[in-house]
């Protein structure tokens, strides 16, 4: 089964991850991670599996290390250079596949397709709200998806 972007992960929050172990230098442990981030263990292993997803980190033995694709990123620029990233993994991938087609979806038509291609199998108790705020935060954030609230349209983003 391929593996979603966990839902309420921010985009910042990845980010900062990956500015803290760049500033440490090096892997590092999980538990020197907790105290750096001050992260409850819930959220940050939720927030390492979510950099895992997008192949930004790895995770072997407690340790925590950035890979190659983590390291050639710009963080000052990160949320243009993750954009690809983020458009290779579930539910952004099909979503990109969709609006490619036509001129754009309603949130309702997008979350059909996506439940259709059985692509929210994964998240329990998924609803429009949080596929919205998934797509929001980090579609729209990253530049991926251009969404007009007048006619609740979401579409592709030129570049």
């Amino acid at each position: 089964m391929t593996e979603l972007l966990p839902a309420h992960i921010k985009v910042t929050e990845i980010e900062g991850l990956l500015n803290i172990i760049r500033d440490y230098g090096g892997p590092i442990r999980m538990s020197a991670l907790a105290s750096y981030t001050k992260e409850g263990v819930d959220r940050l292993l939720e927030v390492l599996r979510a950099a895992r997803v997008l192949g930004l980190i790895n995770v072997k033995s407690g340790v925590v290390s950035v890979t190659g694709v983590g390291k050639e990123l710009n963080l000052y620029d990160f949320q243009n250079d993750v954009r690809d990233h983020v458009a290779a993994v579930e539910p952004f991938k099909t979503s990109v596949r969709l609006l490619k087609k036509g001129n754009g979806m309603t949130t309702s038509q997008l979350l059909l397709a996506l439940l259709k291609a059985n692509i929210l199998a994964q998240y329990s108790s998924y609803d429009i709200e949080n596929i919205k705020w998934l797509l929001t935060h980090w579609g729209i954030r990253i530049g991926l998806f251009a969404y007009e609230a007048r006619n609740d349209r979401w579409k592709l983003k030129k570049h």
